[in-house]
């Protein structure tokens, strides 16, 4: 029936009619289309409640007082802030755990000279057998072992892509990959001679 009506939409907007004229007509067809919506969303949400119904009905006291521990297990009911004082209210909770997640991420000036040297320092601790080993290309085997090794359902990174997606398209990319970390360690080599 949606189709119908979209199909409806379609024709009104085609049609050489007076602007009001549209505009009633698409108003209209609008109300039907937003009440069907309504009428599944209504059914859907029925048959969710029956069904949690269903469900408690099924489970012991045992598993209700179970379930009731796990919550609450799960559950911040305290944090202690900064000055070393408990919070217990739900604003003040969220407000400690912001206020430590801006400052653990926040931004802070490093001196580049000391970064340069701790980075020439680790390199040059590396005994020179090693060091014929770190200087070869990575091969393809290397990188898919790296990649697949990881947990796919892990939070994706700052840039938002999951490693499953790279798991899933990792016969296109395969060769892109090593081409970019080959570069990249390539580049960082020539930085540091």
């Amino acid at each position: 029936m949606e189709n119908v009506y979209y199909a409806c939409l379609y024709d009104i907007l085609q049609r050489p009619i007076q602007h009001a004229e549209r505009r009633a007509a698409i108003t209209h067809l609008k109300a039907k289309i937003v009440k069907l919506h309504n009428a599944r969303l209504a059914r859907g949400q029925i048959e969710l409640r029956t069904q949690d119904i269903f469900q408690e009905e099924r489970m012991s006291r045992f598993h209700l007082i179970k379930r009731r521990q796990r919550r609450e297990q799960r559950e911040i009911s305290e944090v202690q802030d900064r000055d070393h004082e408990w919070q217990t209210s739900a604003r003040d909770i969220v407000r400690v755990f912001s206020e430590h997640m801006r400052s653990k991420y926040h931004h802070r000036e490093v001196d580049e000279d000391s970064v340069r040297t701790m980075l020439e320092t680790g390199y040059g601790c590396v005994p020179d057998a090693w060091r014929e080993i770190i200087e070869m290309p990575i091969t393809a085997q290397e990188l898919k072992a790296a990649v697949f090794k990881r947990d796919s359902k892990k939070s994706p990174g700052r840039d938002g892509v999951g490693l499953e997606l790279f798991k899933v398209l990792w016969e296109d990319i395969a060769g892109d990959m090593r081409t970019l970390f080959t570069q990249i360690l390539r580049d960082r080599k020539s930085e540091m001679s």
